[in-house]
């Protein structure tokens, strides 16, 4: 007898071709078991799908859930590894929400290694997509919300739950790395947050074989962009810097909106324990001499401890983040209507205090240029110039590989068809040299972005 019903059904869809769907027969002759039916109704190529789910098991259980479960889904910006929805699914036992991610077997294999099977992962189901094809699709439970949500809200945190997120994040990197493993696409829309205190890395699929230049900026460590070098563990550390000033700071970095270096300069993090502020910048440092993760954690565990011992003040902190926020919100409403999601993307999980404050300067700021047409084609010159640099990186398609600056001294990131290029910020913002030197290109286009929001 079973103990629950969850129990009855996980064991019943276990992909174990002797206990899958024990008890019921196949609809044809033709095939030994429903087992052997499930993979020649739903897929392509039944063998090679069986064959390779068959392997990922060996490191644990999938399971299989009928795609009917899933028939209400939100389909999700996705992006190189395939289609992502968000599907509201009514278990027989439970609702739940969960993420279901079309993929191809050259992502479970390459050549003949297997990859391993992120850890998020509970199932496989299949999709159907416009051409009426089913595709495999791994199924994860969804995260109660991304990093990324909660960052503007760190100005509502104690210092003890910033550094206990830090050094979660950090401990993740770390288990990583120690693994032999290097997350090629390290920012906070893929870190997922799990009530009460637990997370996960998503998106951790080697970056081959379509290119080392996968990710989003500016967490794309600077050596990658000027040396064309291969992603390493240095560059994830430089990737959680950004994450850890982030988290100091209340900094989201736009993906629809140009950046300007005096908003978004990575300053030194005021008002908080200067080892903290010490820590950010050696990971956030130019040359891959960067902390390894090992390190960044027992430095988070000393500061931790300081601060338990030790509680500072939290008033000044919350209200430089503030500050902040507000600065960010006058520069993204001069962008209409370009900056509308990234204004809701820094108000979402605010105060009501902080969210009408946010949108009352957002008003005063579109207001004012409205009826002072100075500054309105200020703003204009802005949005031509955010234009400029988008025809610019999509418009190009040349083909030659060793290209690394042009004559205005523009950076080229390179793909075998197409070609990425960032217009450094001397160039788009007329600013020195010195302005730019902490932002490394917040306003590349995220065409490659995996799209968990």
């Amino acid at each position: 007898m079973y103990e629950s019903t969850e129990q009855y059904w996980s064991e019943l869809l276990s992909l174990d071709e002797p206990t899958f769907m024990k008890g019921f027969r196949p609809i044809s002759h033709q095939y030994s078991s429903l087992y052997e039916q499930l993979f020649h109704h739903y897929f392509k190529y039944p063998v090679e799908t069986e064959k390779h789910i068959r392997l990922l098991q060996q490191s644990r259980p999938l399971q299989w859930f009928p795609p009917h479960w899933f028939e209400h889904s939100q389909p999700l910006p996705s992006g190189r590894m395939g289609q992502v929805y968000l599907s509201q699914c009514r278990l027989p036992w439970k609702k739940t929400r969960f993420i279901v991610r079309e993929i191809n077997l050259c992502m479970i294999s390459q050549g003949n290694k297997l990859q391993t099977c992120p850890n998020q992962v509970v199932g496989i189901t299949a999709t159907r997509s416009k051409q009426n094809h089913r595709r495999l699709a791994f199924v994860s439970i969804a995260a109660d919300a991304t990093l990324e949500y909660l960052i503007p809200q760190v100005n509502q945190w104690t210092f003890q739950k910033t550094y206990r997120t830090a050094l979660m994040i950090a401990s993740s990197v770390r288990d990583f790395h120690q693994q032999g493993r290097i997350h090629p696409n390290l920012q906070p829309r893929n870190i997922m947050m799990f009530q009460p205190n637990s997370m996960t890395l998503i998106d951790d699929w080697p970056c081959i074989p379509l290119s080392s230049r996968y990710g989003r900026y500016p967490y794309i460590a600077p050596e990658i962009c000027h040396d064309h070098a291969h992603i390493d563990q240095q560059c994830n550390m430089f990737s959680l810097g950004v994450i850890l000033w982030q988290l100091g700071t209340g900094v989201l970095f736009p993906s629809s909106t140009s950046v300007s270096p005096s908003v978004y300069a990575m300053d030194p993090i005021e008002h908080m324990d200067p080892a903290y502020n010490t820590l950010v910048m050696q990971c956030l440092s130019t040359r891959p001499t960067r902390p390894t993760a090992d390190q960044v954690c027992e430095a988070l565990v000393r500061i931790l401890m300081s601060e338990m011992a030790c509680p500072s003040p939290l008033q000044p902190h919350a209200t430089r983040v503030r500050e902040r926020q507000l600065a960010l919100v006058k520069y993204l409403a001069c962008f209409v209507p370009e900056s509308n999601p990234d204004l809701q993307h820094l108000m979402q999980g605010s105060s009501i205090t902080k969210r009408m404050m946010l949108q009352v300067a957002v008003s005063l700021e579109r207001h004012h240029l409205y009826w002072h047409p100075s500054a309105a084609a200020a703003c204009q010159k802005k949005q031509q110039q955010q234009q400029r640099a988008r025809r610019l990186s999509q418009s190009s398609n040349d083909e030659q590989d060793n290209i690394c600056q042009d004559e205005h001294g523009c950076y080229v990131l390179q793909k075998k068809k197409h070609k990425y290029q960032k217009r450094s910020y001397r160039v788009l913002n007329q600013k020195n040299d010195a302005s730019c030197l902490n932002i490394y290109g917040a306003d590349l286009p995220d065409l490659m972005q995996m799209g968990f929001v």
